[in-house]
């Protein structure tokens, strides 16, 4: 009599994967490339999620799926693309339950779903280490910004309050500023993006470096902050994914005026100097130059 033949877990999971994602083995999972068809100008961007890193032992699979495909999300809504395709890779930890997996897989399709993108395969394996997913999105711009482009006299920026992300869970629960890119990118033709994931001052430091050394002034006042953050923490927690943009000061009215953004977006909170570095300004006080503090991975 032969013996039942039973599936590994992973031959599981791909089949599960498969029938959730709808894969034909071409346009899908289950062969060893997808064959994707965009058009235009692709984006292509990937982050990763760690524990211990991104996300704690013990947050819940809804989250980190969401946060899985937001960062990537992100990434591509900074220079004014729409995301149309991921591919995504999971690397287990030990203890994750079948439940568990799964229900990271569901999370995962669903924030792909909700900007009308497809997820169209990916990888599954196993560390006795900490877990890492990563994800691997492909967007299409009608027109890209880029963070490299600053000039003397542009006003600065940003979609939404900073500071304080981890302690809030934002930094898991943020939605990616898709909508807002595009409409920064197509109707007001900013001059440059980024999106605040290290921190106010440590990507606006890059945007000034990637511009040619230019400097900025940040209105204290101005910069706007989560109920109970200090602007310390504005400046330097990270994990906002908020948009910071440069526009020319011809294009205010235009921005003052479109109701599609947040009322905060259409404050700016500073300006690009000639002066090289990030400088605050407090009234009645001398400006004080700020040090670019923020996240950075410790990489020997």
């Amino acid at each position: 009599m032969s013996r039942p033949q039973h599936r590994r877990p992973e031959d599981e999971d791909h089949a599960y994967l498969r029938d959730l994602l709808g894969g034909d083995g071409l346009r899908g999972p289950g062969d060893d490339a997808a064959l994707v068809e965009l058009g235009g100008r692709v984006l292509a961007t990937i982050d990763p999620v760690v524990e211990g890193q991104h996300f704690l032992a013990g947050t819940s699979p809804a989250r980190i799926g969401r946060k899985l495909v937001n960062r990537s999300f992100s990434d591509l809504a900074a220079m004014g693309a729409r995301p149309k395709t991921v591919l995504v890779s999971f690397c287990f930890g030990s203890g994750w339950l079948r439940r568990q997996r799964r229900a990271l897989y569901r999370a995962t399709l669903a924030a792909v779903e909700r900007f009308d993108a497809r997820w169209v395969g990916g990888d599954l394996a196993s560390t006795p280490g900490a877990s890492v997913f990563s994800c691997c999105a492909l967007g299409l711009a009608r027109r890209v910004v880029g963070r490299a482009a600053l000039r003397r006299g542009d006003l600065l920026c940003v979609t939404g309050p900073l500071g304080g992300s981890l302690r809030s869970g934002h930094h898991l629960d943020f939605v990616p500023r898709v909508a807002f890119g595009e409409r920064l990118a197509n109707a007001h033709r900013v001059r440059a993006m980024i999106d605040v994931s290290d921190g106010l001052a440590l990507d606006l430091a890059r945007m000034l470096t990637a511009s040619g050394g230019v400097g900025a002034e940040l209105d204290a006042d101005a910069v706007p902050r989560r109920r109970g953050v200090s602007l310390e923490a504005a400046l330097g927690d990270g994990e906002d994914y908020e948009l910071l943009f440069a526009v020319p000061p011809r294009r205010l009215t235009a921005l003052r005026a479109d109701r599609g953004l947040p009322a905060i977006a259409r404050r700016p909170i500073g300006r690009v100097t000639k002066e090289a570095g990030v400088w605050l300004c407090r009234p009645g006080a001398e400006r004080q130059r700020v040090e670019p503090a923020g996240w950075q991975h410790d990489l020997a």
